[in-house]
């Protein structure tokens, strides 16, 4: 099954909202505990493997990020929506890039509010947190990674205290 088909399959069922914002939350209170020097980057590490394993059925894995725009658009979101996100997911691969973080493809989860029925889609970059650095030097380079972006997202926003 194709990426767009798959896509299409989840939208059907996709994850409910409050389940991808109590994900995020965790992911984002990980971040924060790692700026915040409370946690080690090996702690980091494991920890968001733990969280980030939890919903994969409502999760689409892209290699790369050129496929991205694409298929955004094949499932219909609007071509300035797919423009604004594409751009901010380009602005944090090209600063990966800068600070030798390895990029392994775009992850797109998939929810939906069950109150208003509204669908939505979350892309973000799925990254190894760089190894043989310092926690600090780690810290460093994740910070602007996470900022990279003109106008970073409240997503972004949310992982630095």
């Amino acid at each position: 099954m194709g990426y767009v088909e798959r896509a299409h399959d989840i939208i059907e069922n996709p994850a409910s909202k409050e389940n991808l914002q109590e994900e995020k939350e965790e992911i984002n209170e990980l971040y924060r505990q790692f700026f915040s020097e409370k946690i080690s980057r090996v702690e980091l590490s494991t920890q968001l493997s733990s969280v980030e394993e939890r919903t994969p059925e409502s999760k689409i894995e892209l290699p790369w990020i050129g496929p991205l725009y694409g298929l955004l658009r094949k499932i219909g979101i609007p071509q300035e929506k797919v423009k604004e996100v594409v751009v901010e997911e380009k602005e944090h691969y090209i600063s990966a890039q800068t600070e030798g973080i390895q990029i392994n493809g775009v992850c797109l989860m998939f929810t939906q509010d069950h109150v208003t029925g509204t669908k939505y889609v979350q892309p973000f970059l799925l990254f190894n947190i760089p190894e043989g650095l310092s926690d600090q030097e780690t810290r460093n380079k994740l910070k602007r990674f996470f900022l990279a972006p003109e106008d970073p997202s409240p997503d972004d926003l949310a992982k630095i205290p």
